[in-house]
């Protein structure tokens, strides 16, 4: 045998004993934990020795995990849940980013994206929280954040709805109800025109956005201003009471944008807070401001 073969042999053999030193309860850790355990590179072996991690396990005389980042399917559902839990509603890959920098048992978005596609994972998580009594209180917001089926027209093609939004804008202390398709660039013309700037305090999504702003149009009535700037009819003087209606309203936007003017008035900057912020009540930003121009609705 020549030596070349032997080192080969010899590299093969020891990271054999390596996946089975590590093995926890005879089953191999998953490839990334494997590296950070050992050192041992994916380039080490693959392609050298075997053509997929699950073959250098099954070798070892191993059970391979069913995810690589060691959390099985019913354990990445209870974190899930329990991160939906302390939102109130399903959490965006940022927040679930976010949850695993304070707690590294939650299993990172990477992997849960890897696993499964959106329509799959909502439809297991569906399923297991319909099965579970402690969850069943979650169905509403895991019903709500699923993806919906385009809707079927007449002719029998299928067609996306039209989703159009319904706002709430303050600025200084009169508050403007309006409609729009492209809200963020409709906040970026109200702004610019409004001499204290703005702040995009609620959106509600809906299939109507007329007619759901024409409701709260009428709900509002009393309240309505008018004057200078105001001759559109959407301006009313809102109390705190009122606000809180408008925002109890189901469909808020993923990020808050809070615009001024800067130095330049035909600059107005955003600046996006992120949900879990807001949860937080967190009045600092954690992004730069970039401009309006940017943001697609």
């Amino acid at each position: 045998m020549k030596v070349q073969e032997i080192i080969w042999l010899v590299e093969k053999d020891l990271i054999l004993a390596e996946i089975r030193r590590t093995a926890q309860n005879g089953v191999a850790l998953g490839r990334d934990a494997f590296t950070k355990a050992t050192g041992i590179r994916e380039r080490d072996w693959s392609g050298k020795f075997w053509a997929r991690w699950g073959d250098a396990v099954r070798e070892a005389g191993l059970e391979s995990q069913v995810m690589q980042s060691a959390h099985a399917e019913e354990l990445v559902f209870e974190n899930l849940l329990t991160l939906t839990e302390k939102l109130g509603r399903f959490p965006t890959v940022p927040e679930m980013d976010l949850e695993r920098t304070f707690d590294s048992s939650f299993p990172s978005s990477r992997s849960i994206t890897r696993r499964f596609d959106r329509k799959t994972l909502f439809e297991k998580l569906i399923a297991y929280t319909a099965a579970n009594e402690r969850w069943t209180h979650l169905l509403a917001e895991l019903t709500t954040a699923a993806p919906k089926e385009p809707v079927a027209s007449s002719q029998g093609e299928t067609q996306a709805t039209d989703y159009g939004h319904v706002y709430l804008i303050r600025s200084d202390k009169v508050y403007k109800i309006g409609s729009s398709r492209a809200v963020y660039s409709r906040t970026a013309t109200i702004v610019r025109q409004a001499p204290f700037g703005g702040e995009l305090v609620h959106v509600i999504s809906t299939d109507d956005p007329e007619g759901i702003e024409h409701y709260w149009h009428n709900r509002f009535a009393s309240a309505r201003i008018s004057g200078t700037n105001k001759s559109s009819g959407e301006w009313f003087a809102l109390s705190s009471a009122e606000v809180g209606a408008f925002k109890r309203s189901q469909n808020n936007v993923d990020g808050l944008a809070t615009i001024a003017h800067s130095n330049s008035p035909n600059s107005p900057k955003a600046v996006i807070l992120s949900a879990a912020q807001r949860s937080r009540r967190t009045p600092r930003a954690i992004a730069s401001p970039i401009p309006i121009a940017s943001f697609n609705p």
